[in-house]
């Protein structure tokens, strides 16, 4: 909760000009949050040169000049890439929580959302077993029998593909969870509160650029999400609420694949106030 430490204020209006009308307004000379509209952004508290404003009591550091250049930035994004498998080396728990807390700095509108990291072997090996039975599951809905080909052809021409690498997990690689992962992390929240799932993949960003710089490498997870957030077992099994909902889900490890070229991303249309 953002708190108000009225002692420090000076009354110099930077934060009424910023946020003024909307979450925070002078009454009767005092400043007052209003909690039915903040959200939490924290805005008041990055702006406010004395510190007035205080996250969870805990006044906030100074803001330095950024060091990291354009060129490095752009290195790091050109860098990344989705690691297919794993060195069956352990990630220290202390580096897994350090890559998840940093997703509290993500650009996110909603602050209800929250992370479970799964680093025990066994508890990894059940949801790789879980999202099995799902994949098979919807295999057979979906490539039983030429009917139901047939109409969902109707509405996606990306059934080859989906079949193909459903067929891939279920046949060749006999698992869906990356060789040697060694944690997972999932981010859960409530879908029903606004801008929860696409706050989720601010989260799950950051994460994964963090983690690079650690050196740890890591895989989104879209089938997992899928499979988890549908299995009552796996879900009791977590302790996950009745409201929650698995938002996204990471693989982590020590990349055993070693990436030596930089390709080029594949160009995508710019438009200047239209489409054209």
């Amino acid at each position: 909760m953002i708190t108000i430490r009225r002692e420090l204020c000076n009354d110099c209006g930077i934060c009424l000009d910023a946020v003024g009308g909307y979450c925070i307004d002078c009454v009767d000379g005092e400043l007052q949050i209003d909690r039915v509209v903040c959200n939490e952004c924290l805005r008041c508290v990055a702006i406010c040169p004395r510190q007035v404003f205080a996250l969870d009591g805990e006044a906030p550091s100074k803001a330095g000049e950024l060091r990291i250049s354009e060129a490095d930035f752009v290195q790091l994004v050109r860098s990344r890439r989705s690691v297919k498998a794993y060195k069956d080396k352990p990630v220290p728990r202390e580096v897994l929580e350090r890559i998840a807390d940093v997703s509290k700095y993500a650009p996110s509108m909603n602050k209800a959302i929250a992370v479970i990291i799964v680093d025990d072997p066994a508890v990894i090996r059940e949801i790789d077993a879980e999202v099995m039975r799902f994949v098979r599951r919807w295999h057979r809905i979906l490539f039983g029998s030429k009917l139901p080909m047939r109409f969902f052809e109707v509405f996606s021409d990306a059934l080859p593909t989906v079949k193909k690498k459903m067929e891939r997990d279920l046949l060749i690689r006999k698992r869906v969870v990356k060789d040697n992962t060694q944690a997972l992390i999932l981010v859960y929240g409530n879908k029903r509160v606004p801008v929860t799932e696409s706050s989720a993949q601010y989260y799950l960003a950051v994460m994964t650029y963090y983690a690079q710089i650690l050196g740890v490498g890591t895989t989104l997870m879209d089938s997992l999400k899928l499979a988890l957030d549908r299995s009552k077992r796996m879900r009791s099994k977590l302790a996950l609420a009745r409201g929650d909902s698995v938002l996204g889900v990471m693989s982590l490890g020590y990349p055993k694949e070693r990436f030596v070229n930089i390709p080029e991303g594949i160009r995508i249309h710019i438009g200047w106030n239209s489409t054209r």
